[in-house]
């Protein structure tokens, strides 16, 4: 039977960093530090803030008090922790609208509660591309939701999607024009 994970909210191993003091952050959550530096970076430069919580012995040291906008876990020796460090994650964090994204040791059947993956070896631009396309995704989809809300509130439509389309695990809608930009 797995042990539990515990969370530890001491901020001595968040690193806080960006070029904007109001920019998006991402949260590492790690078992070792190694190549971390260059994720780090990589993640700033596309202007994002990184916070790192290192886990090991059952505790995940450097959690933030706050949800940040998406969770990249990156392990490689606790790969078969990966469903209790998830769930104790998820549990802590409390946001349906956070993104986790894994970067996994090896080859291993995808967590359920992981919302996108990438398997060792990938280039730190790889991985914080993918971030970011899962925050703007994310980011769409709350959208949506909204939406669905207002058109309900105050046009008294209840907007639903059809069954089927509950069954596929990717559901963007757009709204409008298409614009040659994108």
């Amino acid at each position: 039977m797995t042990q539990g994970w515990r969370i530890d909210t001491f901020d001595a191993l968040t690193a806080s960093d960006g070029l904007n003091a109001n920019a998006q952050t991402v949260l590492v959550v790690t078992d070792t530090l190694d190549g971390m530096s260059e994720i780090g970076e990589t993640l700033i430069s596309l202007g994002y803030r990184v916070q790192v919580s290192l886990a090991s012995d059952h505790i995940m040291r450097g959690m933030p008090l706050t949800a940040p906008d998406a969770v990249l876990i990156v392990l490689d020796e606790l790969l078969g922790e990966a469903e209790p460090i998830l769930r104790a994650i998820r549990d802590h964090i409390q946001s349906p609208l956070t993104p986790i994204i894994g970067y996994l040791g090896a080859t291993i059947e995808r967590p359920d509660v992981m919302d996108s993956v990438l398997f060792q070896p990938c280039h730190p631009k790889q991985i914080a591309t993918r971030v970011d396309a899962m925050i703007r995704l994310q980011s769409m989809q709350h959208e949506i939701m909204r939406r669905g809300q207002v058109l309900k509130l105050s046009f008294e439509q209840d907007y639903a999607l059809h069954e089927s389309a509950l069954d596929r695990e990717l559901r963007v809608l757009f709204i409008g024009k298409a614009k040659p930009e994108f």
